[in-house]
């Protein structure tokens, strides 16, 4: 199956699960005919409503919105596993207490049966953010180099800028940042007193951490989770703000100390065979062997400490 179709099917599947596109800069869920950036979410309703969000930052690099890692996906874990599919139906499991339901679940294709299913759940688009005029579609790096030539000889179309990119969203930061103030810290989509869960993967981390280090106005934000392994929580400048995020990366450390800020130590989880993951409320345990596509299904485990309503 071409890419083109891989990511039509994982939006598709996504789609029957509850989370749609939602376009910014203009917050619309209809396909908007300018540059646009979409990321994925349950409806303003929906979301409002849900006590505990999860926000996943993906890696910038090669993935697309929604993927977690073409090399699951086009392999062993297939459509479901190299994408947020297996992770939503775990968040939707999880919730549900009827065991024919989620039986059914777990079948290709299938979706939600209401509202009260839906995850809350906001995964940000930090790879997509070229604009193409012609198609009117934001691109990944990957997908403008692969876009229509004159003929195999002539280079890539080359990109300008400032046209091809989104105000806002130029760049993996820009976009984080917009989310945040325009959507997490909007209450039309997030209720005031909901817990949000923050997991960044890869150079995810990096850009999260550039954008809280610059203006740490992570009140909103109840646990983070770092699925990387070259940040450390000293790293954080201003930890007294963010008292309940700690950094993974510190699990591959077991020399790690705790500096000024106040860091606990965490102790060498390479000696137990799995890392430790802190947010100052919960643990959640993940295996060494592979960070991408299994690393998702841990977020159910700080999920399941309490209903999505």
């Amino acid at each position: 199956m071409p890419p083109g179709c891989q990511r039509q099917e994982v939006l598709k599947r996504i789609s029957a699960l509850g989370l749609k596109q939602l376009y910014l800069p203009t917050l619309c869920t209809t396909k908007p005919d300018g540059p646009h950036v979409p990321i994925l979410a349950p409806s303003a309703d929906v979301l409002k409503a849900r006590k505990r969000v999860i926000v996943l930052i993906n890696d910038d690099t090669y993935q697309d919105l929604g993927i977690l890692a073409y090399r699951e996906l086009q392999r062993d874990g297939g459509i479901n596993g190299g994408s947020i599919v297996n992770f939503l139906k775990e968040l939707i499991s999880r919730d549900e207490d009827d065991v024919d339901v989620v039986e059914e679940l777990n079948k290709d294709g299938a979706g939600v049966k209401g509202d009260a299913q839906i995850p809350g759940v906001i995964v940000l688009n930090t790879a997509q953010l070229l604009y193409s005029h012609k198609f009117n579609q934001a691109l990944s790096t990957r997908s403008w180099t692969a876009l229509p030539r004159k003929s195999i000889t002539h280079d890539a179309i080359v990109m300008h800028p400032v046209e091809n990119r989104v105000e806002g969203h130029r760049t993996p930061q820009e976009h984080i940042k917009s989310v945040l103030d325009s959507v997490i810290r909007n209450p039309e989509f997030v209720a005031t007193d909901a817990e949000v869960y923050v997991i960044a993967i890869e150079n995810g981390v990096d850009s999260l951490m550039d954008v809280l280090n610059e203006d740490c106005k992570c009140r909103r934000m109840s646990s983070f989770a770092s699925a990387d392994l070259m940040y450390l929580s000293l790293e954080v400048r201003q930890p007294h703000h963010c008292h309940g995020s700690h950094s993974l990366r510190d699990a591959q450390r077991s020399d790690h100390q705790p500096g000024a800020e106040g860091f606990p130590t965490h102790a060498n989880p390479a000696v137990e065979g799995r890392r430790q993951y802190y947010d100052g409320l919960h643990q959640v345990h993940q295996p060494t062997d592979r960070l991408q596509a299994p690393a998702y299904v841990l977020v159910a485990e700080v999920y399941q400490h309490g209903r999505m309503a």
